[in-house]
Parts: C-alpha cells; structure tokens; sequence
C-alpha cells in the first residue's frame, strides 16, 4: 500500500471477505471496493457504500476495516 497503510485481507474461496487497514502517518486513503455493498468502519463511525472507490482522510494510528455488507 502507497502512503504508509499496512493492509491486511482475508480471502475465502477466492472471494475477499474483510479488509483491515491501519494508517501509521494519517493521510488519503484510496482502495477499490471489492463488493457490490460494503460496510466500512472507521474512527468517525459505520457506513455503507455501492462506491466502487473509496476514498478516505485518516488519522495516525487509525484503524479501518472493509466488509461486505
């Protein structure tokens, strides 16, 4: 990952089913989403997104997790 983001992602019949990103300087995020609907935590809260990109400003230290929904 671009930017100082260690990603870690689990794949279950070759399908990606979670995403967990952590932001060790803070910054933009930018990742394509891997479902039609995903769910997306963050520091600020839950929400859920068709977006087929998602773009983000964390924080240092910020974990984030992608889902399918």
């Amino acid at each position: 990952a671009d930017g100082a983001f260690l990603v870690s992602s689990s794949i279950k019949g070759g399908e990606v089913q979670k995403t967990e990103i952590f932001s060790e300087l803070g910054g933009q995020l930018k990742i394509e989403n891997p479902f039609k609907v995903c769910r997306v935590e963050t520091a600020d809260g839950v929400f859920e997104t068709k977006n087929p990109t998602i773009i983000l400003r964390t924080a240092k230290g910020e974990k984030i997790t992608v889902e399918k929904a």
